[in-house]
């Protein structure tokens, strides 16, 4: 089995996880040790796939982008059937989309300010 850090190291790696570059050794330290209860299992799969399956950096970062890609669909998926069953859930979310719209232009404005 590979080490995590052959191909990536823990500064590269933690940004694409979400995760602080301590908290990432952390779980890392415990994944080697076979430690993994307190990590969470969409770590788990990444840092199999990096430690078993993985030849390089590329692989890794395509794989990670892929895993994220799944979440948003799941995510999209299931506002979209939402929007088809639950007619309070579309007006809620027509009316958070068109607020966002009319608040947008000053929503930057306060964003450049800060």
């Amino acid at each position: 089995m590979k080490k995590i850090t052959e191909y990536i190291t823990i500064t590269e790696l933690a940004p694409l996880l979400n995760v602080s570059r301590p908290t990432l050794y952390k779980y890392m330290l415990d994944y080697e040790a076979g430690e993994v209860r307190n990590i969470k299992y969409e770590l788990i799969i990444i840092f199999d796939y990096i430690t078993k399956e993985a030849t390089n950096k590329v692989d890794i970062i395509n794989f990670i982008n892929k895993q994220k890609e799944g979440e948003d669909s799941a995510l999209f998926r299931k506002v979209k059937k939402l929007l088809k069953e639950d007619k309070k859930f579309k007006e809620l979310i027509t009316h958070l989309l068109k607020s966002y719209e009319d608040y947008e232009p000053l929503l930057l404005e306060l964003k450049k300010g800060q």
